[in-house]
């Protein structure tokens, strides 16, 4: 379960570089940029600010608290490589589809 926790949170951290790093250059609306929306979402309880970003943020940290919490060692210090080629292959997809320069 760990291995399905760690994809989702590389799929999600390619969500988060592409909208702060391509916003404008994504399949995204340049309007979920965080550097837009810190001025045009309200804080939701005085707190926190509930737009796309953070949102995302909440639940790659939550993916990641349960991929270390759920984590079961399979082939002992070798996991660490499995972790590394999960997190890349996942990540590089995701950033491959939510990345597409506008002509």
């Amino acid at each position: 379960m760990s291995f399905v926790l760690l994809a989702i949170a590389a799929i999600i951290k390619a969500f988060l570089d592409t909208l702060v790093f391509r916003s404008g250059k994504s399949i995204f609306p340049e309007s979920w940029s965080p550097f837009k929306t810190y001025t045009t979402v309200p804080l939701t309880f005085g707190l926190v600010r509930l737009d796309a970003y953070h949102i995302a943020m909440y639940f790659f940290e939550f993916a990641i608290i349960g991929a270390i919490y759920l984590y079961k060692p399979i082939l002992s210090y070798a996991d660490i490589f499995i972790f590394l080629i999960i997190w890349g292959l996942f990540f590089e997809i995701a950033w491959r589809i939510f990345y597409k320069p506008k002509p």
